[in-house]
């Protein structure tokens, strides 16, 4: 396969997290076939590429890219229940709620953890990159 066989297959769902302190619990979850493209349209603003939900809000950090979706449907389809998991019914045996104390961040990572774990998401090759970890992390188990 070549490089821009691969480039054309990639399929990643992202998440950004606010670095204004003004917006600290702030994040965002997109879809992109080229993250560092995106970055840069979401710290420019909307009148650049960026989401309206974003422009403001800046600057982003992109914390995590997941792929490895066989194509663009399946990454949006993930996009959408990892935006929405209260109105997801694939996700409906899930706590619809944030835990008392819980960041957003958290909650958000909670979610995907038990997506990756559940059909039809489980029986794709996905793969987990965490890009930066200047916020720190702080996983509750």
């Amino acid at each position: 396969m070549e490089l821009n066989d691969l480039k054309k297959s990639f399929f990643g769902v992202y998440l950004l997290k606010s670095k204004n302190i003004k917006y600290n619990d702030a994040i965002y979850i997109g879809f992109t076939v080229n993250p560092e493209r995106r970055i840069k349209q979401h710290n420019r603003g909307k009148n650049f590429g960026g989401a309206w939900k974003t422009s403001g809000k800046g600057p982003w950090d992109m914390l995590m890219v997941v792929h490895g979706f066989p194509n663009e449907i399946a990454a949006l389809r993930f996009e959408w229940c990892w935006q929405h998991p209260n109105k997801s019914r694939v996700l409906r045996d899930l706590p619809k709620r944030r835990y008392a104390k819980e960041t957003e961040f958290d909650y958000r990572l909670r979610i995907l953890n038990e997506m990756c774990s559940i059909g039809p998401w489980w029986r794709l090759p996905l793969r987990i990159n965490i890009l930066s970890t200047e916020n720190s992390f702080k996983i509750r188990v």
